[in-house]
């Protein structure tokens, strides 16, 4: 009888594996040697995490799948640059930010991709939810409440017959954002304060998805890809071409949605292995074989590029009543020389843009280099084009190292690598921080070759864990791994699988004692400083000021304490270090409030709320079982002493903290 190890490996991986779950998978590759290697094929993993988890497609990341799936669960934030109007996800008196610092995501909601406008920052979540920071529009609202003020993000809504729509795609232009949902409608958003728009083309035929592919393809008339620009949008629909739409021309409105007039790019709508259809004619058809198949879409500045199949890049104006009249032209310098594999992807956004392949070869370019080739082509044929075309931008530090992604903001760039890895290049207008390597003055010290005060020509590593850790305490799970980044304006994002937070809480002090004494506080990470900090769905806390900030809390306090005169945290285990601040209890200002107090942002106190405050001094405590039982014993004589040396019954609650070590000491 013939043994399932005979079938040819590609009916196992494309006919049998699929069909498995994850646990079934890893249990037929554990049955045998036979069938182990499957147990790292990429395919599998990469299809599995998209589909768990929404991801957006990630063409040029080849290998590391199985443990993004593994580990994406705990997939981090952090944005760093100008944080005007809390576009950064931190509270408004946190003005720069210098380096990453972790945003705090809504409760249980998993990132997977970031995206950034001139005011704001979008994520999308594995659940097909978006939540923003800052202002999409730009435009303070003061009649509205101010839900960036203290870093909680705000939802991006649906109108009420849409409530169960879920995102898989979202990008953002300057002020507004679309989002391609998992039915294939495009939505978007101009305002944070009011639900989204579904838009339908007037002169473009559109469906949603269905069970018709062409092979393994959607359907005719499906949307595959949107991209957001600065002054207008496109869309990619399977099999007629790009799409561009401008603000203006958001205007009639129907019971679903809004009408446009959607301009279509000439040449764009051949699809390999498919017949003509009847509403095209051969001419066009003959030209779009010639551009080739569209893959990938860039809308920047008043101008829109795009990517072939081939490894043909062209450009068109994007302007109203230009866009459907002229011929895309090509930019024959951004292909791949002969020899190469053809550039397989373009991102970029306003008026920088960048080409690449999967064997490292990274093309840059502008809006200058567009403006000058389109000119151009208006009074010379395309043969001729070819000679008088300028070259793109490469970067010797960027070439075959394995660049998967590039992001660039109005003055600055950043490039991810396969190893997760985030550098960065430019100017930071204002010293506003978002190259990601603080303070010129500090960087300079670490090593960053700064060229003049806030310009950076090299691209530089940006370290997203700042603070060393010893030789002698290295687990595995102590590096950052990024695999997202996105930029904008002047500030910068990127999703990261942090550290496991056991390693991050049990190294805390050990890095925070390590840190150079010249580093300002605010270069150190958020959860480096105070630990966890509060969800966005938790009741807004009132501050302490700096001298009564607590910089680990860990349950420190007296037995029956208010909850106001205590950092409240987990207990501190035998044999965990721990800090205790000294200094004052905290006055009653704060004390009625009843829900466990975390304190991460200094304020302004109220006149006279501190007299005198004494300054706070942090110590570093070893508690092991022998501390903790003379801590309790001491409590109890302690409350003994009180109650006249009688006993409590028995039955009796402790009216604070349940008997754990907590303390508030005065410092001598």
């Amino acid at each position: 009888m013939a043994s399932i190890t005979a079938l040819p490996s590609d009916i196992i991986i494309d006919n049998i594996i699929p069909l498995l779950s994850v646990k079934e998978f890893l249990n037929l590759c554990a049955t045998c040697k036979a069938f182990l290697s499957f147990a790292d094929d990429e395919v599998y993993w990469r299809k599995l995490t998209k589909i768990t988890f929404r991801l957006p497609a990630q063409p040029l990341r080849e290998k590391g799948w199985r443990e993004l799936y593994k580990n994406l669960h705990r997939a981090t934030l952090y944005t760093w640059g100008s944080n005007e109007k809390g576009r950064l996800g931190h509270r408004h008196d946190c003005r720069i930010v210098h380096s990453p610092l972790e945003v705090d995501l809504p409760t249980n909601q998993v990132a997977v991709d970031v995206v950034m406008g001139g005011w704001s920052t979008t994520v999308l979540t594995a659940f097909g939810s978006l939540y923003t920071w800052g202002s999409l529009s730009g435009f303070s609202r003061p009649h509205l409440p101010d839900s960036t003020s203290d870093g909680r993000a705000t939802k991006l809504e649906f109108p009420a017959a849409h409530t169960s729509t879920n995102i898989v795609e979202v990008s953002s232009g300057r002020s507004h954002v679309l989002g391609l949902s998992e039915e294939g409608r495009i939505w978007s958003w101009t305002r944070e304060d009011l639900p989204g728009t579904f838009i339908k083309f007037i002169h473009v035929d559109t469906r949603t998805y269905g069970s018709t592919f062409y092979g393994t393809r959607r359907a005719r008339g499906t949307v595959e890809r949107v991209a957001a620009g600065w002054n207008h949008s496109a869309a990619l629909v399977n099999g007629v071409g790009i799409v561009v739409w401008f603000p203006s021309s958001e205007g009639t409105v129907d019971e679903e949605g809004v009408l446009v007039d959607g301009e279509l790019v000439p040449g764009t709508c051949y699809i390999e292995g498919t017949p003509k259809p009847s509403t095209i004619s051969d001419e066009d058809w003959n030209y779009s074989k010639e551009v080739g198949e569209v893959i990938c879409i860039m809308a920047g500045d008043s101008y829109l590029v795009f990517l072939t199949k081939p490894g043909k890049v062209y450009a068109v104006w994007a302007q109203p009543n230009m866009v459907a009249g002229t011929r895309p032209v090509q930019l024959y310098h951004f292909s791949a020389p002969a020899g190469e594999k053809p550039m397989t992807y373009i991102s970029g956004s306003f008026c920088k843009f960048a080409v690449f392949n999967s064997d490292g070869l990274v093309y840059i370019g502008t809006k200058d280099q567009v403006q000058e080739i389109l000119d151009a082509s208006v009074e010379r044929p395309s043969p001729e084009l070819e000679e008088i075309q300028s070259k793109p931008t490469v970067i010797p530090r960027l070439q075959k190292c394995g660049i998967v992604a590039i992001a660039f903001g109005d003055y600055h760039s950043l490039a991810l690598t396969a190893e997760g890895k985030v550098l960065s290049w430019g100017t930071e207008p204002e010293m506003c921080g978002c190259l990601g390597h603080g303070p010129v003055e500090i960087a300079r010290r670490k090593g960053v070759k700064f060229t003049a005060y806030g310009q950076l020509d090299e691209p530089t590593e940006v370290k997203f864990d700042r603070l060393e850790t010893s030789k002698s305490q290295k687990p595995k799970d102590n590096q950052y791994f990024i695999f997202y980044i996105s930029a904008a304006g002047w500030h910068s994002g990127a999703l990261a699988l942090a550290p496991s937070r056991d390693w991050r809480d049990s190294t805390r002090l050990e890095r925070l004692n390590a840190v150079d004494s010249a580093t300002p506080i605010e270069f150190l990470p958020r959860r480096e400083l105070f630990g966890h900090t509060p969800g966005p769905t938790q009741p807004h806390q009132p501050h302490l000021p700096c001298h009564l900030r607590p910089i680990a809390p860990g349950r420190i306090g007296r037995p029956g304490a208010p909850p106001g005169e205590m950092g409240h945290g987990r207990r501190v285990r035998p044999g965990e270090e721990s800090t205790v601040q000294r200094g004052h209890a905290i006055p009653d200002i704060i004390s009625s409030n009843p829900t466990p107090f975390i304190s991460h942002g200094p304020v302004r106190p109220a006149p006279g709320a501190f007299p005198n405050p004494t300054p706070m001094v942090g110590v570093t405590l070893v508690m092991g079982e022998e501390d903790i039982q003379r801590e309790e014993e001491k409590q109890e004589g302690s409350e003994n002493q009180g109650n006249g040396g009688q006993e409590q019954d028995g039955n009796a609650q402790n009216s604070g903290s349940g008997g754990r070590t907590d303390a508030w000491f005065s410092a001598s």
